[in-house]
């Protein structure tokens, strides 16, 4: 006696599809989040690193400051006192970096330092990040020949504020200010960009503080 063996109907594959299409949507999805987060963890490890080169390099200029002669002759631009906020004005606030239309929020008496010559740049010099916030260098044409002498252009996303604060000793509470009377001057680093996953832009922020014994 013959058998006969039937294959498998229309719905039967359609439904075999779709499950298989229903799994390698899920798949996907867990591939894309992961790789999301992975360039969202690298940006943030960026900026910081960039952060901490403005911090290094205010702590450098600082001290050389302290040690130079201030006179006509030598360029502004390598003096941070020359940038810093009026002690009548308050620094932005941290939740203000951000506005209501999720744009970053860049105060107009903010500077940047190029790391790399320890010069001083304006508000001007400041752009919104295009990527994430970072120095740009270059010599204002696309190139891929690698160079070292590659001069400052701009600074996206990433902004300093300085203030000078004061303080004295306190003898009803001498844990306030500590056992001596200070001059300080506190340095803003702020960074703000887009990440690759949300329209409400990544922030990040810290404070060096410059003690002025001069």
């Amino acid at each position: 006696m013959s058998v006969v063996k039937k294959g498998d109907t229309i719905v039967e594959v359609l439904f075999s599809v779709a499950i298989f299409g229903l799994v390698a949507i899920i798949v996907l999805s867990i591939m894309n989040r992961g790789l999301v987060t992975a360039q969202a963890a690298l940006e943030v490890d960026s900026v910081r690193n960039q952060m901490n080169s403005q911090a290094e390099m205010i702590r450098l200029m600082s001290s050389a400051s302290k040690i130079r002669t201030h006179n006509q002759s030598f360029d502004k631009n390598y003096y941070l006192e020359n940038f810093l906020v009026p002690t009548s004005q308050d620094i932005q606030p941290f939740e203000d970096m951000v506005d209501n239309n999720n744009n970053c929020v860049i105060p107009n008496n903010s500077f940047v330092v190029d790391v790399r010559k320890g010069y001083v740049y304006d508000r001007s010099h400041i752009t919104q990040a295009g990527v994430f916030s970072q120095l740009i260098y270059g010599h204002g044409q696309d190139s891929n020949k690698i160079e070292n002498n590659k001069n400052f252009i701009r600074s996206e996303g990433l902004w300093v504020q300085g203030r000078r604060v004061t303080g004295e000793h306190d003898n009803a509470n001498a844990n306030t200010y500590g056992n001596d009377d200070f001059n300080a001057i506190d340095f803003h680093i702020r960074a703000c960009w887009v990440g690759p996953s949300s329209s409400r832009p990544i922030t990040l922020a810290t404070i060096v503080r410059v003690y002025d014994e001069r």
